[in-house]
């Protein structure tokens, strides 16, 4: 069984903001996998707008569940999302994650930390995997390895201080999306930016008009 995760951090000051959409695989009496099929980022600058419309594009043309960061900028996402909701573009709701002080997991949100622990357990044991199709597959593969290296290097690290100083802008968008799951199918598998609809998503998926299939 499989399912499509898409994950949006909006960026900071100094960070692009990110996008990733992550393939889960659920296989009867063993971990879930996790395939990272595509990655986007936009130039420092670009418009909020034009990221949530890129984004809804995206999950518009996958047909899978879109998580964001809601914390700070995020807040701008909530009200661009839910107005292409009520316009039509978006037929299902984006979903806010706010990342929050503490260690645990709640409704409300979830802990930077505990985001980061089960991030890194997932990595460690080799259950995150890039695609040889993903754009951008080796800036994602760089700060993973990086990522893995300075934990095992520093336990007492903290995310934050790791993205202060290496601006690994991608990976709250690849903790978002291993982190959560659809619960049940809704609609077809897999829709094409064409409309079809497809059981494989090797057939259905042209990212941004890319050329790169997964």
């Amino acid at each position: 069984m499989t399912s499509l995760n898409l994950a949006l951090d909006p960026g900071k000051v100094a960070d692009p903001a990110a996008l990733v959409i992550v393939e889960r695989l659920t296989v009867a009496g063993g971990p879930d996998r996790y395939v990272i099929r595509h990655a986007e980022q936009w130039d420092l600058g670009t418009p909020h707008t034009v990221v949530a419309s890129d984004a809804v594009r995206l999950k518009q043309s996958t047909g899978g569940d879109l998580f964001y960061d809601a914390t700070g900028i995020g807040e701008v996402y909530h009200e661009l999302f839910r107005m292409a909701h009520r316009s039509g573009d978006l037929n299902y709701h984006a979903y806010p994650v706010l990342i929050t002080g503490g260690s645990t997991y709640s409704d409300e949100g979830v802990s930077k930390e505990y985001l980061v622990r089960k991030f890194e357990a997932k990595l460690s044991t080799g259950l995150i995997v890039v695609a040889e199709t993903c754009r951008l597959k080796d800036v994602l593969r760089h700060q993973l390895e990086r990522f893995s290296y300075q934990i095992n290097r520093r336990g007492n690290a903290t995310y934050e201080a790791m993205r202060e100083k290496d601006h690994d802008d991608l990976l709250t968008a690849v903790m978002l999306a291993t982190l959560y799951r659809r619960s049940a199918p809704s609609g077809p598998r897999y829709v094409a930016p064409n409309g079809k609809t497809y059981e494989s998503l090797a057939e259905a998926v042209v990212w941004l008009g890319q050329g790169a299939h997964a």
